[in-house]
């Protein structure tokens, strides 16, 4: 059974997990869309960086978020961020949207977590938005997938699969034969097996058809191949603009995301057990108020703890 509380107590992990801050005290959110509670858009693609506390108690009502940083010439949202560098301890802003013009040619920004400064890294990788990326556990390797690219007049959807050296700022990118359609707006989680889970995503950009939830793509990152898996169980509906997040006995927890155009997903947990043979979903039972239904939104795991926020 899994409890949704309104006061949350998180405890400093004991364990680095891939994808969060390696100094778990910290989370840490950048750009994005300003909006109001009412919907309203109060600023498109900010330069705000800000942190939060892990390592002591906060009320999920009002958290003392920390305002760093800001790069100032870098505006930008639906982008990734991932962490990286000497000792996992830089986190790589890449791609995304912006309002910016005229628009940066270099989309790879980073952010040291120690001196808490910004540099930019001399990369040519394409920019795109509605990506995932996630961390290798035994090296600082970002692995980015998928995604948008703005086009003249519309949006091309990309399937390649980009490895990048955040130490020797070096990147490779394939597609294979056995690689996932193009697609956006998906989760990638990778878990302590090696393997990368793409959940997910839209087929293409505004006028939303959704990968089914029951057709995963694997892609191992000790043997460089792509594998094809069908799930079973309490398969929930197709969906994108969800958020994915993998714990250590290699399942993977999902909430949130779009459904249709107009259908929001419920505010369930599902996990999907990656250890069977046959991978099977199943909806999580909850006690205490679950969060709202919502989109693009955030979520971390921190010790046994899943943080949900903003969307």
């Amino acid at each position: 059974m899994v409890r949704f509380t309104k006061l949350e107590y998180i405890r400093q992990m004991k364990k680095k997990v891939s994808g969060v801050n390696p100094n778990p005290r910290w989370l840490y959110m950048y750009g994005g869309n300003k909006i109001a509670t009412n919907g309203t858009v109060l600023e498109n693609a900010t330069t705000e960086l800000w942190a939060l506390n892990m390592s002591i108690p906060f009320s999920v009502d009002s958290p003392s978020w920390e305002k760093l940083n800001e790069f100032e010439y870098y505006q930008s949202e639906s982008h990734s961020a991932s962490i990286g560098g000497a000792e996992f301890k830089e986190m790589f802003i890449f791609g995304g949207r912006t309002s910016q013009h005229p628009l940066p040619q270099n989309s790879m920004r980073k952010f040291d977590l120690t001196s808490e400064t910004w540099g930019i890294p001399n990369s040519l990788l394409t920019r795109r938005f509605g990506h995932s990326a996630v961390t290798s556990f035994n090296e600082p390797k970002i692995y980015f997938f998928g995604g948008g690219v703005d086009e003249k007049n519309n949006t091309k959807i990309l399937n390649d699969l980009v490895i990048y050296d955040s130490i020797l700022n070096k990147y490779t990118n394939f597609i294979k034969n056995n690689s996932p359609a193009p697609i956006l707006r998906h989760t990638a989680t990778l878990l302590s097996d090696g393997k990368m889970y793409v959940l997910g995503g839209a087929f293409a950009e505004n006028v939303y058809n959704f990968s089914s939830m029951s057709d995963i793509y694997v892609y191992d990152t000790f043997t460089g191949e792509w594998d094809r898996k069908v799930a079973v169980g309490d398969v929930p509906a197709a969906r994108g603009l969800h958020t994915a997040v993998g714990t250590p006995n290699n399942t993977i927890i999902i909430f949130g995301g779009m459904e249709t155009n107009t259908t929001w997903a419920p505010n369930n947990l599902i996990i999907l057990d990656t250890t069977k043979t046959q991978f099977v979903w199943k909806i999580q039972n909850t006690t205490g108020e679950p969060p709202s239904v919502r989109i693009q939104h955030i979520m971390t795991i921190v010790g046994t703890n899943i943080i949900v926020a903003f969307g």
